[in-house]
């Protein structure tokens, strides 16, 4: 279902803010996302976690401005 470039494990970051916009500058470098991807994502967050369990997550935007 995933790829090895879209499936990140050990990232770092000083909260779970900085996670996803390191993230989501890996998915933008590979052609995944666009600029708004980011911002988008970080909002989702803000309004409801999606972290399914201690250490996996999957973080999604808002709005479908996702390439591929």
């Amino acid at each position: 279902m995933f790829t090895e470039d879209i499936f990140f494990r050990n990232v770092s970051g000083n909260d779970k803010y900085a996670v996803l916009e390191n993230i989501g500058s890996k998915l933008k470098e590979h052609g995944y996302v666009d600029d708004a991807f980011i911002e988008s994502v970080l909002n989702r967050e803000r309004l409801s976690s999606t972290c399914f369990a201690p250490g996996l997550a999957i973080p999604h935007a808002i709005s479908p401005n996702v390439k591929k």
